[in-house]
């Protein structure tokens, strides 16, 4: 289980997240929603590390070591093959090439992106390109793994697309999972559990905006 208690972030003297608790369940996903700037992408950044804040993060009871973490701004790198890109992370962990090889072969299964193996970027999809991220950050198997609205800008029926493969995936793979998102729809699909903030709080069960904001299909 990923633990996060009194989670606060300040940053030139501006209060970022006041007081953020709550529990993601092991091997699920839980998404993160709320209006913009209400610190969905600073809560991902303190559970990554990379940010300096005060309170608690845990996962199992100890500290996290291993995150995946899917920005929206995710890019590949321009000179490797798709391959190359999604074994890189395996080839920094001194793993063998037949390690190597099956597991992307996996990945790539799963992904129906085999076929895209030996292509470079600028030879793919926006799509192509959305799964690969996907594949190179799960490849590692990582304790815990982060989506800051991984298909933003991606037209609808992709977007749909990628969201129901990603679901099945992080669920067949036993991920445990924070998927930050704008759409509603889209997290009440990909979780039961949502995490609602509103200006750097969690906000409530029984705080009287959340039923209004819960309404809004934005």
């Amino acid at each position: 289980m990923l633990a996060v208690r009194n989670l606060t972030l300040r940053k030139n003297d501006s209060q970022i997240l006041t007081d953020i608790s709550f529990d993601a369940a092991l091997n699920q996903i839980t998404t993160v929603i709320g209006p913009s700037g209400s610190g969905k992408t600073s809560l991902l950044r303190c559970v990554a590390g990379l940010e300096r804040y005060q309170g608690c993060i845990q996962f199992n009871n100890h500290p996290i070591n291993h995150v995946g973490f899917v920005e929206q701004d995710s890019t590949l790198f321009p000179h490797f093959t798709a391959y190359d890109d999604i074994a890189y992370p395996l080839k920094l962990r001194k793993k063998t090439s037949s390690q190597i090889r099956q597991a992307v072969a996996q990945l790539a299964d799963q992904l129906h992106i085999t076929a895209v193996l030996q292509r470079y970027p600028h030879q793919l999809s926006g799509g192509e390109q959305r799964r690969i991220m996907l594949a190179r950050t799960l490849i590692y198997e990582p304790q815990i793994v982060l989506f800051d609205e991984p298909f933003a800008g991606v037209d609808t029926l992709l977007r749909i697309e990628l969201v129901k493969l990603v679901k099945h995936l992080l669920l067949q793979r036993s991920v445990t999972t924070l998927y930050v998102t704008h759409d509603l729809r889209e997290a009440e699909y990909m979780s039961s559990h949502q995490v609602v903030l509103k200006q750097g709080q969690r906000v409530p069960d029984t705080d009287p905006w959340l039923p209004h904001f819960l309404k809004q299909r934005f």
